[in-house]
This record gives C-alpha cells, structure tokens and sequence, in this order.
C-alpha cells in the first residue's frame, strides 16, 4: 500500500493524504479506513482519524469499529452519535448481529429488539438482547424466549433441549422479576403435561416450575 510505504519513510502527512484519496475509489475499503483511522490518531490529526473511522463503521457495522469512532472522535461524539445511530437502524437489515450488538452497548434496548425480532434465526444475538432485556422488557423477553424454546421442543430436537431450557430460564428470570410466579408455574405444568413422554425433557422441565 502506497500510504504505508510512505509512512515508513516518515512521510506522515503525505500517506494520510493518499489514505484519504484511497477512501473515495472503489472497492473494499475498510482496511484501508482502518489504516487511516489508527495512524491519523497516533499522529495525532484527528480531522483524517474520524472519517477513516465513519467509513470502517460504515464497511463492518461492529462493535469494535463504533467504539474506536467514538474514541477518535473525542469531545466531537455528540455531534456524531445520532446521525452514526440512525445510519445503523437503516443497516441494521444486512447486518443485524453487529448492529443488534451496538445497540445492546448504546442500552437503546427497544432499537435492539426491533432488530431482534427482524432476525430471530440469528440465535446468538437475539440472546444477547434478551440477556441485557429481562429486568426492563419482561414481556419480551418471556415471549421471545417460549417461543424459541417451543420451535425445539415441539420439534423433539433432544439433542438441542438444553439451548430450550437456557431460553426457558431467560423467560423464567423475567417473569419471576415481573411478580409473574402463578402464571409462570401453570406454564411449565402445561409444558410438562404436553411433552410427559419426551423422557429426556422432563427432568430438564421440572426445577423451572419453582
């Protein structure tokens, strides 16, 4: 890469300079803007470390590129923070784990389970948000975590039964943390009454109703 070659012949400012010019081309452009933001902020410049930053958010929506964003950024966050966020809620469709992840670190817990409920295939986000869910969405989070507990359950997938009783346990701790304790125990008594013959189950289902 031309800028790093630059770099290592102590031309700083001349390599942040293609750098730059590099991020308006074609192509894959998060290494590059990558690059840009990390050595502009060691230099110092942080007027080139900031858009090398937007534009590696931009190509990755992660966790990761949104916090060094904000880090660069410095005091200049606020001015970017709402526009960064409302790009992300339009991205959040292609990318809704990393998206899902920001938002959950943001604690903009509704925007996180909009895309939750967009993606409910993607298991290890949906986890994530209702982890970070059950004391302030317990509706939520006892709905989304039946539901994916029954998909396997009534499935008879036996070898997934403990990923059922984990979201099980989600939805109990948000229940119990509601004050629902009755109409949590009549659920897993209706649960015990449906599967009585799935042998393997049942001791799993049991400690739940207490």
């Amino acid at each position: 890469m031309l800028a790093q070659v630059l770099l290592e012949h102590g031309a700083t400012q001349d390599s942040l300079h293609i750098a730059e010019h590099g991020l308006t081309l074609a192509g894959e452009l998060w290494t590059l803007a990558c690059w840009l933001r990390d050595t502009a902020a060691a230099a110092g410049d942080p007027d080139r470390a900031t858009p090398g930053a937007l534009v590696a958010l931009q190509e990755s929506h992660s966790l990761d590129d949104y916090q060094a964003l904000q880090t660069v950024a410095g005091d200049r966050w606020p001015t970017f923070r709402d526009e960064v966020l409302a790009e992300l809620r339009q991205a959040a469709t292609g990318s809704p784990s990393t998206v899902g992840e920001i938002f959950v670190y943001e604690g903009l817990l509704d925007d996180a389970i909009a895309v939750a409920d967009s993606a409910p295939y993607d298991y290890a986000m949906v986890e994530q948000v209702a982890d970070a869910a059950i004391q302030t969405h317990p509706d939520w989070v006892i709905r989304v975590g039946r539901q994916q507990a029954e998909r396997i359950m009534n499935a008879g997938q036996s070898r997934h039964y403990h990923h059922a009783i984990a979201w099980l346990k989600r939805s109990r701790a948000a229940a119990l943390g509601a004050g629902r304790q009755d109409d949590w125990r009549h659920y897993v008594d209706s649960l015990l009454a449906r599967h009585a013959r799935k042998y393997s189950l049942v001791p799993q289902l049991k400690p739940l109703r207490a």
